[in-house]
């Protein structure tokens, strides 16, 4: 079915029954019913423009990255409205949303930095330096770290909440432009595009458990990570 230009990211409604498509190469977002690929609505974050990461929330809200535009987009799906948070960082490109729905982490990647974002007060608290060139981006079940890629080099870094600094720099096989974790809770894994590879580590104690060889060539590109139930 027709999107947008650059159809890059995709979230799902927590009912599962919507899809929203982000056009990275435009100012939309698409939201079409699943069941018969059907569009329900087109909304247009202008002057947002390039969004990106996206999240679907249980209060029924899209939380997204807009690149071009440096900024964080709420957006209703239902009435069509958009709130547009300044982030002022460069290549705001993925995101993570804290357990508790009300937290966004925002990835910069030419920034070198982490946006923190109160989605309540709907404002920006704070850019956590990281350096490099952070992508790739997952919190733990309990909210308390984020496990962050960085597109500058084959590491891993482990930021902690509380104190926003980083804990733990691994490494890994190469640069891991995704990061996710395990529905449990338990596990981390890293989409290493360069080797082909998957590297795991327990999220508990940081250390790493195994690697897992799946495509093994840069040329697949490979890159997206999710988990079935």
């Amino acid at each position: 079915v027709p999107t947008g230009r650059a159809p890059h990211e995709i979230a799902l409604s927590p009912d599962g029954r919507q899809a929203a498509v982000v056009a990275y190469g435009g100012t939309t977002i698409d939201i079409f019913y699943v069941a018969g690929a059907r569009l329900v609505r087109r909304i247009d974050l202008s002057p947002g423009a390039g969004p990106h990461g996206i999240a679907w929330l249980r209060n029924g809200r899209i939380v997204a990255t807009a690149e071009r535009s440096r900024s964080l987009e709420l957006i209703d799906p239902r009435s069509g409205a958009v709130r547009s948070i300044p982030l002022g960082q460069n290549g705001s490109h993925m995101l993570a949303v804290s357990p508790d729905q009300r937290t966004a982490y925002v990835a910069n990647i030419l920034s070198g930095t982490i946006s923190v974002v109160d989605l309540g007060k709907r404002e920006k608290q704070a850019d956590i330096p990281v350096g490099g060139n952070p992508e790739g981006i997952a919190i733990s079940r309990d909210g308390r770290q984020l496990w962050i890629g960085d597109n500058s080099g084959p590491r891993l870094r482990v930021i902690d909440v509380a104190s926003r600094r980083t804990i733990a720099t691994l490494p890994i096989d190469s640069v891991a432009f995704r990061v996710a974790i395990t529905p449990d809770g338990r596990t981390a894994v890293t989409s290493n595009l360069a080797s082909g590879t998957l590297n795991l580590f327990d999220v508990a104690t940081r250390r790493p458990l195994r690697t897992i060889g799946v495509s093994g060539d840069a040329k697949a590109m490979q890159v997206t990570l999710a988990f079935s139930r």
